[in-house]
């Protein structure tokens, strides 16, 4: 449609296994609400500063009760995912280059989408596209 920005690509040839395919994608943004918490690569995943949910060890819930959950402060960390799939060592300090071209392009999404941890509003928000209740499918 030409009234609206599309921001999916299609990645139907990597989902069908077609020879040679990759990812239409250099990045990958990973929000939480309006939150920017992180960008990846193939190989790099940059953590921004945010807090998050933990058990922090503890088993979770049983027999349908939930569990109480610890608020632990994230980041900023740079995993090579590589050699680190596990995102247990911050390379930061060994890969600052690394660090500014994720940030750099993290900037791409803040001026797009915003980031309420920056406290960045997009140029191009809007609300999501929604299914009118009572459709057929629903």
């Amino acid at each position: 449609p030409t009234d609206r920005i599309i921001d999916g690509r299609s990645i139907w040839p990597l989902m069908t296994g077609e020879s040679g395919a990759v990812s239409p994608h250099d990045v990958f943004y990973c929000y939480y609400d309006n939150e920017l918490r992180a960008i990846r690569d193939n190989r790099w995943k940059l953590l921004f500063p945010h807090q998050s949910r933990t058990l922090a060890e503890r088993e979770g819930g049983r027999d349908g009760y939930p569990v109480q959950y610890d608020q632990q402060q994230v980041g900023p960390a740079l995993y090579d995912l590589d050699a680190d799939v596990g995102e247990t060592k911050d390379v930061s300090a060994e890969h600052p280059e690394e660090v500014a071209r994720l940030t750099a392009a993290a900037e791409v999404a803040r001026d797009d989408l915003g980031d309420s941890l920056t406290g960045r509003k997009g140029k191009n928000i809007r609300p999501p596209g929604r299914i009118p209740e009572g459709a057929k499918g629903q």
